[in-house]
């Protein structure tokens, strides 16, 4: 964080510290890597019991899976939720955690081509989803002054390049399909109806090909100099209405499970034996 005396004034991104260096407004801050990785709050432990818990839990299921036994449809969303933190939970592993107090970098002299222009972001339902969605293509950063900023937003990437955006669309899409895949394996099993079977079907569907019409776009869109827009509040508000119908159905299911759904795992059976 900049500071000028004990005023802070913005957040700064390498590229600003690299600016204010070389034209003498502040020197540069000698910061370590042991000071950087104090700043997390969630150390190796803490993470790897999370882990280890929802792979303990993934287990279980593949298991049930192998003796035969019904897996029921809240089992499989749990499943697909805890695929999300595990690997949410990898890509963060490094990351700080809850910091309060930024480090500190004084401002040596007044920056006279500081500007001081009022900027506010655009409100409204549009606006919100036209944010929401450039967010998840790692666009958050153009529409963020950080020198008009007393904090680093939550999303804010640091300024992505294209490359590192379009490996970063990849990936969130990749899970995000693998996500509604998923859901998917629920294809052939029992419901109490085949009327939500067959919503079940659409909507596990549903929440693969939006992720994937999102990924086409910014392959084949960005190139062509598209820009996240209001046409993507329609398949954005399939997707929700998909995922809020699976989590109520597996829910609703539970109401006519078959006996087999109470028994147990024998893990017994999996220990080589003579």
């Amino acid at each position: 964080m900049l500071y000028d005396g004990e005023t802070p004034l913005h957040p700064l991104t390498p590229e600003k510290i690299n600016y204010l260096v070389n034209n003498g407004y502040i020197d540069f801050p000698d910061i370590t890597e042991k000071e950087i990785r104090d700043k997390s709050k969630g150390d190796a432990l803490s993470k790897f019991l999370v882990i280890l818990q929802t792979g303990w839990f993934i287990l279980q299921c593949i298991a049930r899976a192998v003796e035969h036994l019904p897996v029921t449809e809240l089992e499989l969303v749990t499943v697909a939720f805890a695929t999300l933190n595990f690997a949410t939970y990898i890509f963060w592993w490094n990351k700080p955690l809850n910091v309060q107090q930024p480090f500190r970098v004084l401002l040596k002299k007044p920056i006279v081509d500081r500007q001081n222009r009022p900027w506010e972001r655009e409100t409204g339902l549009s606006e919100w989803v036209v944010w929401m969605f450039a967010v998840i293509f790692g666009e958050e950063d153009d529409e963020v002054e950080l020198t008009m900023e007393k904090r680093v937003p939550t999303f804010f990437a640091g300024g992505l390049g294209e490359r590192q955006r379009g490996l970063a669309a990849l990936g969130a899409a990749t899970i995000a399909m693998i996500f509604g895949g998923i859901h998917c394996i629920a294809w052939s099993f029992s419901f109490p109806t085949l009327a939500e079977k067959i919503i079940w079907r659409v909507s596990s569907i549903a929440i693969i090909s939006v992720p994937f019409y999102f990924l086409v776009f910014f392959v084949y869109g960005r190139p062509l100099g598209l820009r996240v827009g209001t046409s993507f509040i329609p398949p954005f508000l399939l997707y929700l209405v998909a995922r809020l119908v699976l989590l109520v159905q597996a829910f609703t299911t539970l109401r006519s499970l078959p006996s087999e759904a109470f028994q147990t795992v024998h893990w017994t059976t999996f220990i080589p034996h003579f």
